[in-house]
């Protein structure tokens, strides 16, 4: 009986603490949160939305050519020329 009373004490005391720590928790949270939106709406904007240069676009979609392979851009080719006409580069 005795030793139940002490666990129960031990257990309650744990709990207290872990009460106490629930404000603090939920501070963190909020803050975590705001921190999240701000870094959402930061990835989102690019030189469509925003007064950002084109150069400045952190993300952009590639396309894969039909092997899967991501297309290399050459300088000694017409830029208007598809990828599937350009010479494969070798390996």
């Amino acid at each position: 009986m005795e030793d139940e009373l002490i666990e129960r004490r031990q257990q309650n005391s744990l709990l207290l603490e872990q009460v106490k720590q629930i404000p603090v928790l939920q501070e963190i949270i909020t803050q975590l949160s705001e921190q999240v939106k701000r870094l959402q709406e930061q990835i989102a904007k690019d030189r469509h939305n925003s007064s950002l240069s084109p150069s400045s676009d952190r993300f952009s979609v590639v396309t894969l050519d039909r092997g899967g392979r991501i297309p290399v851009r050459r300088t000694d080719y017409d830029i208007s020329t598809t990828h599937s006409k350009m010479p494969q580069s070798r390996m």
